[in-house]
């Protein structure tokens, strides 16, 4: 966004990145887009069917956000989605991904999910990267390098940053809640299979008092 926030989305969720080298995710996030993405200030009351998933996205030159979603598109300041055919096809395309990325992957020329142009340092340039069954890369010049994404993208901090659990206690909520050094998880599910959406958060910015 014009902040230099980077956005990825997931199913439902999505998660935000505040750092330009995107190490890790946001404290708070992954988050519902039908809860949360509003609160973004990027977009109004998103139109129906969106507030579920969305396809695609992109921070415009018009400072303004497209969301796509099943051949139609909505765009932050507006409440109506409009056809993609109408608006985003220009002469002379589509054109085959090869004929712009000459290094990129042969599994790469057709099927992409997802994909984000990263804005070079002090704004000159950018990088792309695509993403396709659980990989992504970032075509250039010589680098055909394949990354999985849950070992590039998604990483949030330690869960756990101190390797210790320093106290623990059910609430009054029912939930479990471990804490270690100045950070913190929350468990809803009773097997403490998975820590709850957006945690490790700061004791800092919770349990102030």
């Amino acid at each position: 966004d014009a902040d230099g926030k980077t956005y990825l989305f997931a199913g439902d969720q999505y998660v935000r990145y505040s750092a330009d080298d995107q190490a890790e995710v946001d404290q708070g996030y992954p988050k519902t887009i039908a809860g949360n993405w509003p609160a973004e200030g990027l977009h109004s009351a998103l139109p129906p069917g969106f507030e579920a998933s969305v396809d695609a996205s992109f921070h415009g030159l018009d400072g303004r956000t497209y969301l796509f979603k099943d051949g139609r598109y909505a765009v932050s300041g507006d409440p109506a989605t409009q056809p993609v055919a109408q608006r985003w096809v220009d002469e002379g395309y589509p054109r085959r991904l090869e004929q712009h990325f000459p290094d990129l992957p042969a599994e790469f020329e057709s099927g992409i999910e997802a994909a984000f142009a990263e804005p070079g340092p002090d704004g000159q340039g950018s990088r792309v990267h695509l993403f396709k069954d659980g990989r992504e890369v970032a075509p250039a010049p010589g680098d055909r390098i394949l990354r999985r994404v849950d070992k590039r993208w998604g990483q949030l901090g330690p869960v756990l940053a101190e390797g210790t659990v320093d106290a623990a206690f059910v609430g009054l909520d029912g939930r479990t809640y471990l804490f270690s050094g100045d950070r913190y998880v929350r468990y809803t599910g009773a097997d403490y299979s998975h820590v709850d959406a957006g945690y490790p958060r700061r004791l800092a910015g919770d349990w102030a008092g």
